[in-house]
């Protein structure tokens, strides 16, 4: 008896061990820190690049240590208003009227024309330069730098064939401007047929076509050349007319 309580205290004691032991292990696996895996490092973006533009270029002259102030001629304004706000002596502008006297006297700038005024890149904004543009084909270079200079340029001028199309509904006035021409056209072409059609007595339905060259400087219409020849029906009679050259004249 004695041994069979000896052994069942032992088996006990081995249990309560067992458990004792199990109870432990499982306490440090909980409390046990795992290393975490590591994030690789975001790579730093790369530095934005700017490239600089360079500066226009303009009338043929560099700006990138120049401003550029763009403006229109107002009403009653001269050369001497315009520049005094630039840092320009009356002394200067009389100087600069002289010499221009014979390229394009100064007495000449008129109201609702563009002019461009490079200046220094300081505070006194000095004038560097003044172009005036007296109209879309020519352009004036005031040369402010050391000895005063004037210089008138013209801009290149492109011809483009053009053609219009339509029907007379009220007046032919209208209708060229509504087909895409111009009063400068209307006055030409009423030139051309004055001497052979009543253009106070057109009628609805009559119509008419225009072949012409178109003037353009920068891709801008600037006006028309030649009509080049002009066809119109009146009351179902067509009328032609076709330029030609005659001893040197159009």
């Amino acid at each position: 008896v004695m041994f069979k309580r000896s052994v069942g205290l032992a088996i006990l004691i081995a249990v309560s061990l067992f458990v004792f032991i199990t109870a432990a292990q499982t306490i440090s696996f909980k409390n046990f820190n795992f290393p975490s895996e590591e994030k690789a490092p975001e790579p730093e973006p790369e530095p934005e690049i700017v490239v600089k533009q360079p500066a226009p270029i303009i009338f043929g002259i560099p700006t990138d240590t120049l401003e550029i102030v763009e403006g229109t001629v107002e009403r009653g304004e001269n050369l001497s208003q315009i520049l005094a706000s630039f840092n320009i002596s009356p002394v200067t502008i009389d100087q600069l009227a002289r010499k221009s006297k014979k390229i394009f006297d100064v007495r000449r700038i008129n109201a609702k024309r563009n002019y461009i005024i490079l200046h220094a890149q300081d505070s006194a904004q000095t004038a560097r330069y003044f172009i005036y543009e007296p109209n879309e084909v020519e352009y004036v270079i005031y040369d402010l730098n050391g000895e005063l200079d004037v210089r008138l340029e013209k801009r290149e001028v492109g011809v483009v064939e053009r053609a219009i199309a339509g029907f007379i509904e009220s007046s032919l006035f209208e209708s060229i401007l509504a087909a895409g021409g111009s009063p400068q056209l209307v006055n030409h072409f009423a030139d051309i047929y004055a001497w052979r059609l009543n253009l106070s007595r057109l009628q609805p339905g009559d119509h008419f076509k225009l072949i012409y060259d178109e003037r353009q400087v920068n891709g801008n219409v600037i006006g028309f050349g030649k009509i080049k020849a002009a066809y119109f029906e009146h009351e179902g009679k067509p009328l032609y007319a076709i330029a030609f050259d005659q001893e040197g004249q159009k």
